[in-house]
């Protein structure tokens, strides 16, 4: 069976946490029996039930998704693309000219250029460097942030 159509599934039939929390159904303070096992999907969806109606939401409302890391996540790449493009077209207006030089004059000018290509090529391998360090930190600070949100036991769907 998969994730999805565990998740879809009927309810576990002949359960009803009503009838089960009742008294003289065997989960009343005379009784010593255990209380009724209530199956781990049916659970959840309680749990999730009573975390909504703390937080003043209408229970089996759907919740607005709120994708604040998404647009975080984005507006870091953003700046990061921006900033690649700025180092290397700064890099590019000082490149020197080397037309109609000759002799030592020559030399010396193409030297610049090659230390100019260089420079910029460890400008931007080193902004691709810290880009890719900020993305991995990013990663673990979300995978932190659903494990801390879903349980370390809880099915955690895949990531859209």
């Amino acid at each position: 069976m998969t994730k999805h159509a565990r998740k879809h599934a009927p309810p576990t039939a002949g359960w009803d946490p009503r009838i089960a929390a009742q008294p003289g159904s065997g989960w009343d303070t005379q009784s010593t029996a255990q209380p009724p096992a209530m199956p781990p999907r049916e659970f959840a969806a309680a749990q999730e039930q009573v975390r909504s109606s703390e937080r003043g939401q209408v229970p089996g409302a759907p919740r607005k998704r709120r994708h604040i890391f998404l647009w975080f996540f984005l507006a870091i790449q953003v700046i990061f693309i921006i900033w690649l493009i700025v180092g290397l077209t700064s890099v590019a207006q000082s490149y020197p000219e080397c037309a109609g030089l000759t002799g030592q004059a020559l030399e010396l000018c193409e030297s610049e250029q090659a230390g100019t290509g260089l420079g910029a090529t460890v400008g931007a391998g080193f902004i691709i460097l810290i880009w890719a360090a900020v993305d991995i930190i990013l990663a673990i600070m979300y995978g932190l942030y659903r494990l801390a949100r879903k349980g370390w036991g809880a099915e955690v769907p895949p990531m859209v």
